[in-house]
């Protein structure tokens, strides 16, 4: 089944977090986008913590958010709590924490999804990625339903293969209760992807009615106003408590007494999990020593009874779960509504991405979630939304959108995942950053929102407010700046009252903010002349001030790292050939080929001494380049021809893929690059001094043309003609592809084979206004290769050596014959090449008779002779 209704730009597989992310942000770009997932009443599932935030994840959130993400506003419609945590502690590591309604975090969602134009969910069981010449062209259904995409957008979860454990008790299921998606690895390692094997784990789930309540610590919200999204308005409807207890030695004991029933303990689970989450037994196993774990008691909605217990993740047999529940104070008579349960799972290793989280492998096929090897809501929505964009942009044929580590967290992650690779699911930690004092929570709109409005997400209302915002924090800032404070009693007093110290003279307000202790709203009495502001424009002003010093620190320290990432590395660079750089690097270098300096820098295995030998090699690279592009400008110049910065930009890139072709085709003489330029290119561009060429009307025919020359330096040069490459050869056919595809030029195509056989197809004959030949065959058979395809009044354009005069006589009967008159020799001094060249001119006066050219063969082995 294949029809119009089945073709979309985009296609996202998975309908997770990351899923709905990246399907937003594409049908938000005006793609037109389909979500497919197994079960439509299902979207953005908790099927872990009823939770969204934390220690970097709510940083996380604040950055989807700021791009025009989905997440931050979903999670303010249908929070029961929020607060922030490490309040106490600096601003670089604070973070907002939101407890979830389940289903109607689910359902606002799906709501969203439904509603958003341009996107369409549909359910179904993805079962492989259709590809074809390394590029996605869609993806396969089990009842035979196939829809066709330019662009894929894989995020499986934890399905592809998955299989749940509880006990000595495996079978299928991509999480409780749903099924896996079992053939889809098989298609992403035929397409020539890597795939690992990792695990995660969920706690088991209890009716809050049977819980102690008197014997737990209440851990309640925050009463003020707080939200993920600049969009939400007001406070939070509700504010539902958590509660806090703690293992004691008979959980540990219970663990203990049962821990040959454990799967990682039997071997039933044998994959690496997330380290960060560990399960009770694992705890227990790792800290024999200590008994007191905490364990937190989170509701899953308003109108549910189940309460999740993190803390307690476990995948033991039932009776087990049921036990160590059991013996936790509080929890002594508490039901499981729900048992915990592990599920191991494929992923991708994320070192076979790009930074814009597109495959290596296949164009076109993105990938985002936790099947990148991440665990977390946030990480996967964070992923969503930048392979969302990227797969846009690449529909568009835009440049990707790539966040550096000093400009997001979600840069961060991404160039972590790609760059360090994994050997445990990935989690987002504050410390990872190393500018995270620069990327904090207040600060997200002012790093991305402009970001996001360059690519479509941000609405006209959404940027109104982010100006008026901006304009907000720019008055106060500048207040503080001027504002002089009195060293009058009251103020004193009010100095003291903070714990601080009292001024003798007037104060520069920025000054006093500088001290822990004071605070705008403290000094608030003193300030009735202030401009406007909001609660989150003064946090972000105070943040600035007094961090001042260390954010200017650390923006000298942004600059160094700037400098290494701005220097890109070539993707075809030849790692092994480097003399100097160890083994190890080598390899690393060659599987991860860093976009950067900066990023090669950053690989396991790759040390600074490596990383200055690459710069050595970098740096007489840079000289030879320029040495080579001013030759060839200087000597197109010399031949009356003016080249641009574009085009010798293509011309560089050409003579990269001659070069490195060259190793295993048979495609030019010489592996030098200043003989390149002057044998091959400038000799090519010669062709452009007969002033007969660059014509927009012009077709143009190059016979032979092997690796594209003299034709494609043509084409640079003169981008108006229409051209044609005729080649015999399948190889340096797909050579003369390849050369297109990586020049983007328009009008050229690629014709693989012989001259007789092209000659003799009926649209081909005589419809070409020039033939350009270079080296081909003896001028005879070339005659007869070249002018049958010319049409009466064209040109053939034959470059020949010192002998040419002799030659043409010896193919004076052949010219005549096919229809042709010699019009003139012209003679040219190739700049930088000793030898000089002739271009041979042959009109074609009359057309040329039926039978030639001769079966295939012929001419070559008897040219035609009088």
């Amino acid at each position: 089944m294949n029809n119009k209704q089945n073709d979309f730009d985009i296609i996202v597989v998975g309908a997770g977090h990351a899923g709905c992310e990246a399907a937003l942000a594409c049908a938000r770009m005006g793609r037109r986008t389909a979500l497919i997932t197994l079960d439509t009443e299902r979207v953005a599932t908790m099927p872990c913590n009823p939770s969204v935030g934390g220690i970097g994840k709510g940083q996380l959130v604040r950055e989807v958010d700021a791009l025009g993400g989905e997440m931050g506003r979903n999670i303010d419609k249908t929070a029961i709590q929020i607060k922030v945590l490490n309040g106490s502690k600096g601003p670089a590591v604070q973070a907002l924490r939101a407890q979830a309604d389940k289903r109607l975090y689910e359902a606002s969602m799906r709501e969203t999804i439904i509603d958003e134009k341009h996107l369409t969910l549909i359910k179904g069981l993805v079962t492989s990625i259709n590809v074809k010449r390394n590029t996605v062209t869609g993806v396969y259904l089990p009842d035979s339903r196939t829809y066709d995409a330019k662009c894929v957008v894989l995020t499986a979860g934890t399905f592809m293969k998955g299989a749940v454990t509880i006990g000595d008790h495996t079978f299928p299921a991509g999480r409780m209760g749903e099924r896996p998606a079992d053939t889809l690895p098989d298609s992403l390692r035929d397409v020539g992807l890597m795939l690992g094997r990792f695990q995660t784990a969920t706690p088991p789930r209890i009716d809050r009615r049977t819980i102690d309540l008197t014997k737990l610590q209440v851990e309640p919200g925050s009463n003020e106003r707080l939200a993920f999204s600049s969009e939400t308005e007001g406070p939070i409807g509700v504010n539902i408590p958590c509660y806090l207890t703690y293992t004691d030695e008979h959980t540990c004991q219970v663990v203990r007494n049962n821990i040959h029933r454990s799967p990682i303990k039997s071997g039933s689970v044998t994959e690496h999990g997330p380290r960060n989450c560990p399960s009770i037994d694992r705890k227990i196993l790792n800290f024999p020593d200590r008994h007191r774990h905490p364990v937190f008691i989170e509701p899953e909605g308003m109108e549910t009874l189940e309460m999740y217990l993190q803390g307690l993740t476990t995948a033991m047999p039932i009776d087990v779960q049921e036990m160590i529940v059991g013996s936790v104070p509080g929890l002594e008579g508490a039901r499981i509504t729900r048992p915990g349960y592990a599920v191991s799972y494929d992923f991708i290793p994320p070192d076979q991405l790009k930074q814009s989280l597109e495959t290596k492998a296949v164009q076109g096929l993105f990938v985002a979630g936790q099947v990148n090897g991440t665990t977390g809501y946030e990480e996967a929505a964070a992923q969503g939304i930048i392979a969302g964009i990227n797969a846009a942009l690449k529909c568009m044929g835009d440049d990707p959108l790539i966040l550096g580590r000093d400009q997001a967290y979600i840069g961060v992650m991404i160039d972590d995942l790609i760059t360090k690779g994994i050997t445990e699911p990935y989690r987002m930690y504050t410390s990872r950053a190393e500018f995270r004092l620069s990327l904090r929570s207040d600060n997200a709109d002012a790093r991305l929102t402009p970001i996001g409005r360059e690519v479509g997400l941000i609405t006209d209302s959404r940027q109104a407010k982010y100006i008026e915002r901006r304009h907000m924090i720019k008055r106060l800032h500048g207040y503080c700046h001027k504002k002089t404070v009195p060293s009058s009693q009251e103020v004193n007093d009010a100095l003291c009252s903070f714990g601080g110290a009292a001024i003798r003279q007037k104060t520069v307000l920025a000054q006093l903010l500088r001290r822990p202790e004071v605070t705008i709203s403290g000094m608030a009495h003193f300030l009735d002349d202030a401009p406007p502001y909001d609660n989150d424009c003064v946090a972000s002003v105070e943040m600035d001030i007094k961090y001042q010093g260390y954010v200017e620190r650390e923006k000298h320290t942004i600059a160094r790292y700037k400098r290494m990432e701005e220097r890109s590395l070539p993707d075809d660079l030849d790692y092994h050939s480097l003399a100097g750089i160890s083994f190890e690097a080598r390899e690393r270098l060659a599987h991860i080929r860093p976009g950067s300096l900066g990023q090669a820098a950053r690989i396991s295995g790759v040390s600074p001494a490596d990383i200055s030998i690459l710069m050595v090699h970098l740096e007489r690279q840079d000289m030879m380049d320029a040495s080579i592009k001013g030759d060839l400008a200087l000597g197109a110049k010399q031949l009356g021809i003016k080249l641009d910065q574009k085009q010798l930009v293509k011309f560089g890139i050409y003579e990269e893929l001659i070069e490195e072709w060259s190793r295993h085709t048979n495609l030019i003489s010489s592996n030098s690059r200043e003989v390149l330029v002057a044998r091959h290119l400038l000799d090519s561009l010669s062709c452009l001094t007969m002033n007969h060429i660059s014509r927009a009307d012009n077709k143009v025919v190059d016979i032979g043309a092997g690796a594209g020359l003299p034709g494609i330096p043509v084409k640079i040069a003169a981008p108006e003609i229409s051209l044609t490459l005729l080649e015999a050869s399948a190889k340096r056919a797909r050579f003369l592809e390849h050369v297109l595809d990586a020049l983007q030029l328009d009008g050229v195509r690629v014709e693989c084979c012989r001259a007789e056989d092209f000659a003799r197809i009926e649209t081909e004959r005589e419809s070409y206004d020039i033939a350009l030949a270079r080296a081909v065959a003896p001028m005879p058979t070339l005659l007869e290769y070249a002018l049958p395809l010319i049409k009466p009044g064209g040109i053939l354009i034959a470059q020949r050596g010192k002998n040419v005069k002799a030659e043409m006589q010896g193919a004076a009967f052949a010219n005549s014959l096919l229809g042709g008159e010699l019009e003139e020799i012209k003679r040219v001094k190739v700049p930088f090449l000793q030898a000089t060249r002739h271009l041979v001119i042959i009109r074609k006066k009359q057309r040329t008779p039926e039978q030639y050219p001769r079966r295939t063969g012929v001419p070559f082995k008897r040219p035609l002779k009088g």
